[in-house]
């Protein structure tokens, strides 16, 4: 968990005058997103990849990092150039890529609203609660990593993202890697990356994925440190509908993300002892 917990500037766009244009430009950009190299769609996507790779190096370096404020730093300018490269990739340009770039840009900049008695226009970045900003900040990480790993000699075996948050292998030692990072956080001046990084395990998205010392990954549950495994009561005043899946929902869980049966037992055990202690 990140300490001190930041703060999180969400905007309501409803009845906004922007948030039909928004909309729009959401249907649009959304599938040019979802196309992007290194999209990761949910836990099950990522663990359908991991299990591609088979056996990698064991003496590989297992690493996430994610970007600091990744919506409110995006510049305006150059978060609507990377759009309009992936518009213009588009096999039917209709509406142009011209067009669009206008409505996004309206989005961008017509975002007003009122805190404490006082009206406030957002002029850098774009709002977490309009409709277009998590494809819109996909497809500016989506130019932003390109250019990266075209200007470092080195690769990364693997490089997925989901949204701000990023997995990858480096198989070529830790002082290369600090010396992508130190590329990573100078290709702008307003993005900036955490990484962490181990020989061993590492936490991404709800999947603890770690490297055997045979190069085999193994995936088990990640759950943050301030998780309580609260689940919804038996003797709650809700519908039967709504408790009895619970324990099958998690459980299939449980199967899906731990890669050995071991493990995924002791787990379930867990789950066990949490919904009896409910």
């Amino acid at each position: 968990d990140k300490t001190p917990c930041p703060g999180r500037p969400i905007v309501s766009a409803v009845n906004s005058p922007t948030e039909k244009i928004s909309a729009f430009v959401d249907e649009h950009i959304g599938p040019l997103a979802r196309a992007g190299p290194s999209y990761t769609q949910d836990t099950s996507d990522l663990l359908r990849k991991l299990k591609g790779l088979g056996c990698i190096n064991p003496t590989s370096l297992l690493v996430t990092a994610d970007v600091e404020s990744l919506y409110t730093n995006i510049p305006v300018d150059d978060g609507v150039a990377a759009v309009a490269r992936a518009l213009d990739s588009r096999t039917v340009k209709k509406p142009s890529t011209a067009t669009l770039q206008t409505l996004i840009r309206l989005v961008l900049t017509r975002n007003a609203f009122k805190f404490n008695g006082r009206h406030f226009t957002q002029i850098s970045g774009t709002a977490m609660g309009t409709k277009m900003a998590p494809n819109y900040a996909v497809l500016y990480m989506d130019g932003f990593e390109q250019a990266l790993l075209a200007r470092s000699p080195l690769k990364p075996l693997c490089w997925w993202r989901f949204i701000d948050d990023i997995f990858f292998i480096w198989p070529h030692g830790l002082a290369t890697l600090a010396e992508f990072i130190e590329l990573a956080n100078s290709m702008s001046p307003s993005i900036k990356l955490t990484f962490e990084q181990s020989p061993t395990s590492v936490p991404f998205l709800d999947v603890s994925i770690s490297l055997t010392n045979t190069g085999e990954l193994v995936t088990d549950i990640f759950r943050k440190p301030s998780d309580t495994r609260q689940y919804l009561r038996f003797d709650s005043c809700h519908s039967l509908s709504h408790k009895l899946p619970i324990p099958f929902i998690q459980g299939l869980r449980i199967r899906r993300i731990c890669s050995d049966s071991i493990t995924a037992a002791e787990r379930c055990r867990e789950l066990n002892f949490d919904l009896v202690r409910q």
